[in-house]
């Protein structure tokens, strides 16, 4: 009696291709559309940012109006002319901005 040898499985190179680009178009699909959904995210927060950068930027103007208005030397003139107080200019300081 002969004894029989097992065959060995070989691996087709055909089966393999197919498998391998079956998978590789269904992880292209799957990372265009979490690449697009992040976009979408990323451009929803740069809206909220850009909406809020505006809201600052007016109210900042609006600030920088009344510091201008609370600081002008018309206004500490009648504030003094009202309450009979003396101005001397020796006692005045102006503090500015310096950049550092």
């Amino acid at each position: 009696m002969t004894r029989k040898e097992p065959r060995r499985k070989r691996l087709k190179l055909q089966g393999f291709t197919a498998v391998f680009f079956g998978f590789s178009c269904l992880l292209y699909f799957c990372s265009a559309l979490f690449l697009r959904a992040y976009n979408n995210s990323l451009s929803a927060q740069i809206s909220d940012y850009q909406e809020k950068i505006s809201t600052l930027a007016a109210a900042n103007d609006s600030l920088s109006v009344s510091v201008s208005t609370l600081t002008s030397r018309d206004r500490v003139e009648s504030i003094v002319q009202d309450t009979d107080l003396s101005y001397n200019q020796d006692q005045v300081i102006k503090i500015s901005e310096s950049d550092e």
